[in-house]
């Protein structure tokens, strides 16, 4: 009887361990799954913020140029930029005075164009020009000097025809004679067209006028023949006639 209460005592026993482990093991399952839970939260919300897209900023709208107030650059050629230095602005400031008929100024233009740009590649035209200048303010004693030394220092230069026939003309017309021999019989025998013709009929009559009188009228009846119709043949037969 005492050992039917005993094991009956220990299955009472069993039962409440049985329930209690059951409890427990209820618990854990429980705490289990919260931290699972828990766990994929956390996970979660380690994940990196996504950047909210940004939209590009318009970029201003290019203005027009104003072409009437854009000065002109220099620079290199072939840009289709003007292109200037000082002698080039001094030289065809000259130019402006001179074209204008304003002699006077273009002498002091030019004056200071030569001397001040002694190497440019303008400078045989400077001096002619003042040379041309001096002659119509009727100095043709400074226009002498300056074809002079026009042609004393470019003799190969594209002018130097145009200056020896001023210089000629001008001792000729001062009765210098035989002075104008020597630049009239350079242009007759480098130049052409009209400057030539012109160049021996000044020759033919300085000849004449030097006591010359075979050669004047050899000159003179050359250019005849050369030009019989021309506009100084009338003179040149006159001149010849009369010598």
């Amino acid at each position: 009887m005492d050992t039917i209460n005993t094991i009956n005592k220990i299955r009472k026993v069993a039962v409440a361990c049985s329930a209690t482990v059951l409890s427990v093991g209820l618990v854990l399952l429980a705490a289990a799954l919260l931290l699972t839970s828990s766990g994929v939260a956390l996970a979660q919300d380690a994940e990196p913020p996504v950047a909210p897209a940004l939209t590009p900023a318009t970029p201003p709208a290019a203005q027009p140029v104003d072409q009437a107030n854009t000065a002109p650059t220099s620079g290199p050629p072939g840009t289709g930029l003007i292109v200037t230095t000082p002698a080039a602005a001094r030289f065809d400031s000259a130019m402006v005075f001179f074209n204008a008929g304003q002699y006077a100024d273009a002498v002091t233009a030019f004056s200071d164009f030569i001397t001040t740009f002694p190497q440019d590649r303008r400078r045989e035209e400077a001096l002619y020009r003042l040379a041309e200048s001096y002659r119509n303010l009727k100095r043709t004693d400074d226009a002498l000097a300056a074809y002079t030394f026009q042609v004393q220092n470019y003799p190969e230069g594209p002018l130097r025809i145009n200056g020896e026939l001023r210089r000629g003309a001008i001792l000729f017309d001062a009765g210098k004679y035989a002075d104008a021999l020597a630049p009239l019989q350079v242009v007759a025998d480098k130049g052409d067209g009209e400057l030539q013709q012109a160049a021996k009929y000044l020759l033919g009559r300085a000849l004449l006028s030097a006591q010359k009188e075979a050669d004047g009228r050899a000159v003179l009846q050359s250019l005849v023949d050369e030009q019989p119709t021309g506009k100084l043949s009338g003179r040149c037969r006159a001149d010849a006639g009369r010598a």
